[in-house]
């Protein structure tokens, strides 16, 4: 399988995104893209890419991507981007392929005049991106389905609880779970633990005894 390199310049620069939508580390190395700039996206954190003739974008370039993590990074961009193959210049003076995200034509007009660099955002922001931004959610619904086509079967992405497949936390819990789960004893009673259980008819015995007497 033939390993591919992605070049970087918004908020996946930074490892720890990357990691978060891949769930993988890869060798990295700043790279540029000439040919196209980077403005930031109207009332958003991140910015989105434009081809510009005459200018370039500087960013970080990751090499031994497989075929799935890129299927996670189209998950992560959305439908604001579209994946293409450019050539990007190492600062050896070295000309590599890459992919790299671009803002698809139809919705360019969200990209503001401002430049945008890493730095920008602050810690807090960062965590609010990542808590946030939807993109992190479709990467780890990628990365379930493809897990799950693996294993030869399907799972949804609401039901990967232990308690909704039915999967115990603990041998505590699995033991509750089976005395919750028992059958209830014939004649649809349930008998409480601790107590004795009565003998049949043993409410009428009673009355009977009393409409004896009175004969």
């Amino acid at each position: 399988m033939m390993d591919l390199n992605v070049f970087t310049y918004g908020t996946l620069m930074d490892p720890q995104v990357m990691r978060a939508v891949t769930a993988r580390k890869f060798p990295r190395q700043p790279a540029v893209l000439p040919g196209f700039a980077r403005y930031r996206i109207r009332g958003e954190v991140y910015p989105g890419l434009a081809p510009v003739e005459g200018a370039a974008t500087t960013g970080i370039l990751y090499r031994g991507l497989a075929r799935g993590d890129i299927h996670k990074l189209d998950a992560f961009e959305g439908s604001l981007y579209q994946r293409i193959l450019v050539a990007v210049r190492l600062s050896s003076g070295d000309r590599v392929d890459a992919l790299t995200y671009v803002v698809v034509p139809s919705s360019r007009y969200r990209l503001s005049e401002q430049d945008w660099t890493l730095d920008e955002l602050s810690p807090r922001q960062m965590r609010q991106f990542m808590g946030h931004y939807g993109g992190f959610r479709r990467a780890a619904q990628r990365r379930l389905a493809a897990n799950a086509s693996h294993r030869g079967r399907r799972l949804s992405f609401r039901t990967l609880t232990p308690q909704a497949c039915g999967v115990a936390d603990s041998p505590t819990d699995a033991l509750s779970t089976r005395r919750q789960t028992r059958r209830p004893e014939r004649g649809g009673r349930r008998r409480i633990p601790g107590t004795r259980r009565s003998p049949p008819n043993a409410g009428i015995l009673p009355a009977a005894r009393s409409l004896r007497l009175r004969q």
